[in-house]
């Protein structure tokens, strides 16, 4: 009974603590990021008027150079424009059905307001993603400090602070991903599955990681994954129609087959193209019209850009092929001879944000939510000047660093590029080895 109270005793106390750490954690964030542009935001919102009005051929990019160049309609240019000044916007790479949720958005509310309200929920969403992070690796963590840690990585790095600025859905979708992840690992597959659908619904990536809960056994997360997102896909499909189905799907395909160059697009590919094709990556291409929505940057931003061959093309898709085998195989290993499967996720959708054509710097909230614990996992010792190196180095002053060394080595083209990426490596490759060595 003693030991029940104290239990519950401690129970109340970290809940307190960590709802007065989120809380805090979100004024900041506010005060930050509430009124910053939030280019990627924008072009839902933006997707949703272009709906409204019946204008569909502006709710995707043009692509008119057949490559990725996050270049926007130029109809959204227009309209944002006001005397020489153009506001920054994305370009729009969801699936129909949320520009209809926007659209009717628009009709009830308006821009400043919507965005406001992400920036509420957004530094919530990745606290709740370090929690979710806890409960998935099983193990008893203090919360306070996990909290800290956690919400110092998203704060400094470039990794939640990009997130945060442009009130990214990625952090939602990893949100949901860990979510899908707990439930499933806690006997609550339906909702696993729901939430995995849910995940897969806003970014399509999230529909291969069913074949890693189908390895973990988890079949009533597999059929509620299923239901839910045929669901979803009819209802797009009854709301918007095929066509504008097969232009998302053309949009998505292009992102495959154009190597991306940028200081936050953290993957194999961009690293191989500059290592390997430095002279065939381009400048960002811009339209004829770009001049006139200020919209060429200065030489030096880091914008590249190139086709990938079809022999790259092929080998990137056996790698993304590779990486959910070897997961599958890792996950039904873990779940049988009982080791720590909860890094083996970490390590695997670590692994797959690496081989994936295009992932940005935010694409690995769901693997750093991770690394709060790890610090506790292998000493402090040896975590925080592991935790505090990876921080350091993704910061806001890493890039001058970066180009510090691209002066005096005269390579790469963009090098933060590289930095993330490797620092990436680094992160994924701790979670992978953690998975079967016992501290």
């Amino acid at each position: 009974m003693q030991i029940n109270s104290f239990e519950k005793k401690r129970r109340r106390s970290d809940t307190l603590s960590a709802f007065f750490l989120i809380f805090g954690f979100t004024v900041l964030s506010m005060n930050i990021y509430a009124t910053v542009a939030s280019p990627d935001f924008l072009a839902s919102w933006l997707a949703g008027k272009a709906w409204v009005a019946g204008e569909t051929q502006n709710i995707y990019p043009p692509l008119e150079h057949g490559l990725f160049d996050l270049i926007a309609p130029r109809a959204w240019y227009e309209a944002l424009t006001v005397g020489t000044e153009t506001e920054e916007v994305f370009p729009f790479i969801y699936p129909p059905i949320w520009a209809v949720l926007f659209g009717e958005l628009t009709k009830v509310t308006n821009y400043e307001t919507l965005r406001t309200i992400a920036a509420l929920i957004n530094p919530v969403l990745l606290s709740f993603c370090i929690l979710l992070a806890g409960r998935v690796c099983e193990r008893r963590f203090p919360v306070v400090p996990t909290l800290i840690i956690g919400m110092i990585f998203f704060s400094f790095s470039a990794i939640g602070q990009i997130a945060l600025m442009q009130n990214q859905f990625q952090i939602l979708v990893s949100f949901l991903i860990l979510l899908s992840i707990e439930r499933a690992r806690n006997g609550h597959e339906i909702i696993g599955g729901t939430a995995l659908a849910l995940a897969a619904g806003i970014k399509l990536y999230p529909a291969i990681f069913i074949i890693l809960f189908w390895a973990a056994g988890y079949r009533k997360a597999t059929l509620a994954f299923v239901a839910t997102g045929l669901a979803l896909g009819l209802t797009s499909l009854a709301l918007t129609g095929w066509p504008l189905h097969a232009i998302f799907l053309n949009a998505v395909s292009t992102i495959s087959n154009t190597v991306l160059v940028t200081p936050v697009s953290w993957s194999f590919d961009p690293l191989v193209g500059q290592i390997f094709f430095e002279d065939t990556l381009v400048k960002r291409p811009f339209p004829d019209w770009g001049y006139m929505y200020d919209l060429v940057p200065e030489d030096g931003l880091g914008f590249f850009y190139m086709p990938k061959p079809w022999l790259w093309q092929m080998i990137s898709t056996l790698m993304l092929i590779g990486t959910l085998i070897v997961g599958a195989l890792m996950i039904r290993r873990a779940h049988r001879s009982g080791a720590d499967s909860g890094w083996v996720w970490a390590f695997i959708m670590g692994l797959f944000a690496l081989v994936n054509p295009l992932s940005w710097s935010y694409h690995f909230i769901v693997v750093a939510a991770f690394a709060p614990f790890f610090v506790f996992r292998i000493g402090l010792t040896r975590g925080v000047p592991w935790i505090v190196a990876i921080i350091a180095l993704t910061s806001n002053f890493a890039p001058d660093l970066a180009y510090w060394l691209q002066g005096r080595f005269h390579w790469p083209l963009v090098p933060f590029q590289p930095f993330g990426t490797i620092l990436m490596t680094v992160l994924v490759g701790s979670f992978g080895y953690s998975a079967y060595r016992k501290y």
